[in-house]
């Protein structure tokens, strides 16, 4: 049961209500529509330090040898003073290799009938297939955009969907039975 201050107004009271009301609403109508427990059309995963070994091995080394320059520079204080300092470094570290999840960390696809779904290590991206309106199709996978022409914004928008090993068929056939017709392309 809610208590009901007397001092205040009934109508005081409701406002506050259909305020909270129409926050929920919005919320509800941001919240994305594709899930992962939806039906699964399609789902795979992609390992690009499998496909790119010698990629992830400069930039591990790249890492390390940020790592190491952080734990000199944040260790010296000066003449006769050092102290060594590895939080610095820790933090370079973890950032890099964030930036470089993809290539670190396995990527996995999902297909369903209300949309597109990624998710790799911190981050998750999706994209309901009513939202797509052109798909670019690439060596290494699909771009499902939601914007009607190539623009700056392109890189940060929508979904790249990257082949498996030998998937690239039965991806591109998911996508054109999924998608709905009548779009840009």
């Amino acid at each position: 049961m809610r208590s009901v201050d007397p001092n205040l107004p009934p109508s005081v009271e409701t406002a506050e209500e259909e305020k909270a009301k129409k926050a929920a609403a919005k919320l509800a109508a941001k919240a994305p529509e594709v899930r992962p427990e939806d039906e699964v059309v399609l789902a795979w995963h992609v390992s690009m330090v499998r496909q790119r070994p010698k990629q992830a091995i400069i930039a591990a080394t790249v890492i390390l040898l940020v790592m190491a320059w952080g734990v000199i520079v944040f260790s010296f204080n000066g003449p006769g003073h050092f102290r060594l300092s590895v939080i610095p470094s820790l933090v370079f570290g973890v950032v890099l290799v964030a930036a470089l999840s993809e290539l670190f960390f396995p990527i996995h696809y999902r297909l369903t009938p209300t949309g597109a779904y990624r998710r790799n290590f911190l981050s998750a991206t999706q994209i309901e297939w009513r939202h797509v309106r052109k798909c670019y199709l690439a060596p290494d996978g699909i771009k499902l955009s939601p914007l009607r022409r190539q623009t700056r914004l392109e890189a940060f928008r929508g979904v790249f969907l990257r082949f498996g090993n030998g998937n690239s068929e039965e991806v591109m056939a998911a996508v054109k039975r999924l998608r709905p017709q009548g779009k840009d392309e």
